[in-house]
């Protein structure tokens, strides 16, 4: 999947002239820092573990109720949260580029998104279901 979102930001780079790759790069790369800090926050403050606190799918985890509330709260706050820094990053890009430029943008994600799928239905083993392996693929999405 790096190797996927490595080919993307290249054709990113490829396809648009200097000034508007580096905003649009810029912008991905704020995006993911900001939900890569807000993931970590919300993990600690969850007590998930290593599980996705961003994730809409939880594990059950060994706390009281009330706790299990809070966690739950907690990390549905945060994917709002990040659903406000989607929006903002998406408003940016939006300013960045013209309908002509997202076109020649649309293969380039589609091909990111087909590598994901690949790599995440050859890691998985053949009686997991293609919901399953849907869902991850999207949950891999909003990672990079």
């Amino acid at each position: 999947m790096d190797d996927a979102d490595r080919a993307y930001r290249a054709a990113i780079e490829a396809q648009l002239p200097p000034a508007k790759s580096t905003a649009l790069l810029q912008t991905m790369a704020q995006f993911r820092s900001n939900v890569a800090q807000l993931r970590e926050q919300t993990r600690a403050a969850t007590e998930y573990g290593d599980f996705d606190p961003l994730d809409t799918y939880v594990p059950s985890i060994p706390a009281s109720h009330a706790h299990a509330v809070r966690a739950a709260n907690t990390a549905d706050l945060a994917r709002g949260e990040v659903a406000r820094l989607r929006a903002q990053a998406n408003a940016r890009i939006g300013e960045l580029l013209e309908r002509d430029d997202i076109e020649r943008l649309t293969e380039a994600k589609r091909a990111r998104n087909a590598a994901f799928d690949r790599a995440i239905r050859e890691a998985l083993p053949s009686a997991t279901s293609d919901q399953i392996a849907t869902h991850l693929m999207l949950l891999a999405d909003g990672w990079y």
